[in-house]
């Protein structure tokens, strides 16, 4: 955004909102009116885009009654019902929508500028960094960023949205700085996806198990007692989410939340199981695991890197999706 767009974007906030104004030079300095101050008209967005108090206060990291109180003063304001009950919370008023639309994209392009000059310098810079992640990749990405020299990063790793609805709203709302997940979201205008490596899943036997010796047919893979990861996408495990086979005649037995778990039940079982490729090598020496290809088609998963394109020019985040690229690099040598 240009100095000019700057000026005609401020000069808006500040006169719809009776917000006072200098303009010295390039630069337009905001003065805080006692009615109406910029950042209640902040809280107020997110309220909207969240749809809740609550949400909207954890994910400005505020508490709910401060929440409360400025969406009053809010109303005040412009003595208007903004909010009313309803058997989900709240509700929003045409007059609270007509305004939203009238504001955001104003401080969506706020934030866009205010984002694009935060410096970042890797080596001294202090940042908490989050990020969603799959199982099958999050021991290896807090290995590669405990290696920074830099101890005043902290990287932390959540575990994925349990559907596709949770995914989109987490990157709308921001609630993770980055999202690395098996969904390719690019069709959605106002997000990123960036490929970072291709897996395919294996079948994960014991080398104990005598029952499965040189390669595993379909009868045997439906067969066999299967231990089941209990993490699901759209209500759907894993593996059938990444495959039309018709899998639902499995002799399923046993579940697990963790994949790591499953691997090391299978390990000293006659149970089997599937699991990425890149995951399962990594253990495969150490636990005695064989690794089958699967006795079915399944297209390879790519794993993605997700992000809201109003980040596109944070500097720190911008550092962060290249060492995301960087260590995912190692995955795809390593898998070669």
């Amino acid at each position: 955004m240009n100095c000019s767009e700057q000026l005609l974007m401020y000069s808006f906030l500040s006169d719809m909102f009776n917000i006072p104004k200098v303009i010295a030079g390039d630069m337009i300095v905001i003065k805080e009116h006692p009615k109406l101050k910029l950042e209640i008209l902040q809280v107020f967005h997110h309220v909207m885009i969240q749809g809740s108090f609550s949400r909207a206060a954890i994910h400005l990291g505020i508490t709910q009654p401060a929440v409360s109180k400025m969406m009053q003063k809010m109303a005040h304001h412009f003595d208007a019902t903004l909010f009313v009950r309803s058997k989900s919370g709240i509700s929003p008023t045409n007059t609270a929508f007509e305004l939203h639309r009238s504001i955001s994209p104003h401080l969506n392009s706020l934030e866009k500028t205010l984002i694009s000059y935060n410096e970042f310098d890797p080596k001294t810079s202090s940042r908490h960094f989050k990020i969603t992640c799959p199982e099958s990749l999050s021991s290896h990405l807090l290995s590669f960023f405990s290696a920074l020299d830099n101890p005043k990063i902290k990287v932390s790793i959540y575990n994925q949205p349990y559907s596709t609805k949770e995914l989109e709203n987490a990157i709308f709302s921001h609630t993770q700085d980055l999202f690395i997940d098996y969904s390719d979201l690019n069709h959605m205008g106002s997000i990123n996806s960036q490929a970072l490596f291709h897996d395919l899943p294996m079948v994960i036997v014991g080398e104990s198990n005598q029952s499965i010796q040189g390669s595993i047919t379909l009868e045997q893979f439906l067969e066999a007692p299967f231990i089941q990861l209990e993490r699901t996408r759209d209500g759907q495990s894993g593996i059938d989410y990444l495959t039309s086979a018709p899998l639902s005649k499995r002799n399923i037995v046993a579940s697990s939340v963790s994949l790591f778990e499953t691997l090391i039940q299978v390990s000293s079982s006659n149970l089997i199981t599937t699991a990425p490729a890149s995951f399962a090598k990594k253990y495969a020496e150490k636990l005695s695991l064989k690794l089958y290809p699967l006795p079915f088609s399944c297209e390879p998963v790519t794993t993605h890197m997700l992000w809201h394109k109003k980040f596109d020019k944070d500097k720190g985040l911008m550092w962060l999706r290249e060492q995301i690229i960087e260590s995912c690099a190692i995955i795809d040598k390593e898998d070669k």
